[in-house]
């Protein structure tokens, strides 16, 4: 029985604390000798306290009578627990001063809101429809021939090369394929990338690899209609620390058969400079 006092004194402080909606289900004598006798308190986060005590009906019905009085103890005070007029010399703070549980990740999608599935299936067709700006990359498909200039010491002469440059566009018109090939520096040259727009983000993504390294750049853009220009920024892999550095890209549309990209690193000083221009002509 001391037991049984301890339990219902919990209880019925961690009722007064939560401040919650008491469902007691308290089955009557004449039914103990049946069943069970079941105290189910509603908790917060999905939660169930369950207090449950065997009633045998011929050895323990001394011990439900005795029981009896701490259950109606325990629904007068959680009465009590919600009446308006209670003593407010209580601390303001006891209120608050048991602080739920996070929610796990598993209980997240019951709270969520239903979810529209004729929107969501709007948004993903628009997500993945070709749109004005993948028509704007369409037109540098074809093949071109660059005059490149390379800037890679400030002390010296740049470099002067050429290369070949083949967009073609690939899965529907989503994206752009680019090829190039050339020489630089005495050494044969070749770069891929891959080019498009994100729909749902409203931004032009690109990225790039060439055999002078084996990092990616990423870089993402928007397009300036007034002056005909693309503008990209991203980083790339530094070889000497391994770390990622700043590079900046500019595509000006100079005519219908005619682009001038360059593009901007960070140089020795760690601040920006031009390291490359190119003039691109199509064939």
């Amino acid at each position: 029985m001391e037991t049984l006092h301890r339990n219902i004194n919990d209880i019925a402080l961690f009722i007064c604390h939560r401040d919650v909606s008491i469902f007691i289900a308290i089955k009557h004598a004449k039914y103990a000798r049946k069943s069970k006798l079941k105290l189910s308190f509603p908790g917060l986060y999905h939660g169930r306290w369950i207090w449950e005590k065997e009633i045998n009906s011929t050895a323990n019905t001394t011990s439900m009578k005795r029981a009896t009085p701490f259950f109606s103890g325990l629904l007068l005070l959680a009465i009590a627990c919600n009446n308006p007029k209670t003593d407010t010399t209580e601390s303001p703070t006891d209120s608050t001063s048991v602080i739920p549980p996070a929610v796990e990740s598993g209980d997240s999608d019951a709270a969520a809101p239903a979810m529209d599935s004729a929107a969501m299936m709007k948004a993903w067709e628009a997500f993945r429809a070709p749109g004005d700006m993948h028509k704007l990359l369409a037109t540098f498909n074809g093949q071109w021939v660059a005059d490149v200039t390379t800037y890679m010491d400030p002390s010296r002469p740049p470099i002067k090369s050429q290369a070949t440059q083949i967009f073609k566009p690939i899965m529907g018109g989503l994206y752009q394929a680019g090829h190039m090939t050339g020489t630089i520096m005495g050494m044969n040259f070749e770069g891929q990338s891959i080019n498009g727009y994100d729909n749902a983000k409203k931004i032009f993504v690109s990225t790039w690899i060439d055999n002078l390294g084996s990092g990616v750049i990423n870089m993402t853009g928007s397009w300036d209609e007034a002056t005909k220009t693309l503008h990209y920024k991203g980083s790339q892999t530094d070889p000497v620390t391994g770390k990622d550095v700043p590079i900046r890209q500019e595509l000006k549309v100079l005519d219908v058969n005619t682009y001038l990209l360059t593009m901007y690193g960070a140089g020795m000083d760690g601040k920006e400079t031009k390291f490359m221009e190119a003039t691109y002509k199509r064939t």
